[in-house]
C-alpha cells in the first residue's frame, strides 16, 4: 500500500502545547512529520498511528519549528519542497538546534528543479531519504532504524 498524494490545502487547524516546565528531548518523543500535503500528512499519521506511534503534523518547515519548540519529538519526517520553509531549510535549523535528533527527507521530486534534493538533504545531515510513493512497510522500517526514542502510542494531532 503506497501513501495517499493529494493537492488539497490542510482541512483545518488543531495544535498542542507542551506542559508548562516540560523541555523537548529526543528520548520518548513522537513522529514529526512535516508535509505541505494534507492527504500524504494525515494518511501516513493514520497508518503509523494504526501501528501505535505517536504523529505530530506540520504544514511547513516553520511550523515544524515551532511544535519542535513546544512537544517532544523523537524523529523528524520532512518533505522536501513545501512553502515558507522548506525541507532542506528545516533539516539545516535542526542540525544547528537539534543535531541528535534523526532526520528522514522525502521527496516526489519536482520537474522545476533539477537538481537531487534527497542527495543534498543527506548531506545537510539527513540519516536516510526516499523517494515517494514510500509503501508502509517502507515508513516503518524507516521509523525502526531512526526511531529509537519515539514514543509508542496511537494519537494524531496537526499543526497547520
Amino acid at each position: 500500500m503506497n501513501l495517499p498524494t493529494s493537492s488539497d490545502p490542510f482541512p483545518g487547524d488543531t495544535s498542542s502545547t507542551a506542559q508548562p516546565g516540560e523541555v523537548p528531548s529526543a528520548d520518548g518523543g513522537a513522529i514529526l512529520l512535516v508535509d505541505d500535503d494534507p492527504a500524504v500528512g494525515a494518511g501516513m499519521a493514520k497508518l503509523l498511528g494504526r501501528h501505535g506511534f505517536e504523529v505530530l503534523l506540520a504544514a511547513n518547515g516553520a511550523k515544524a519549528m515551532r511544535t519542535l519548540a513546544a512537544q517532544r519529538v523523537g524523529l523528524v519526517i520532512t518533505d522536501i519542497f513545501m512553502d515558507q520553509m522548506d525541507g532542506l531549510e528545516t533539516i539545516a535549523e535542526l542540525r544547528r538546534k537539534r543535531p541528535e535528533l534523526p532526520i528522514v527527507a522525502i521527496s516526489g521530486g519536482s520537474p522545476r528543479v533539477p537538481v537531487d534534493c534527497l542527495a543534498l538533504a543527506r548531506a545537510l545531515g539527513a540519516a536516510e531519504v526516499l523517494s515517494k510513493p514510500i509503501s508502509i512497510e517502507t515508513m516503518l522500517g524507516v521509523v525502526q532504524r531512526h526511531g529509537h526514542g519515539v514514543t509508542r502510542m496511537a494519537m494524531a494531532t496537526m499543526e497547520s
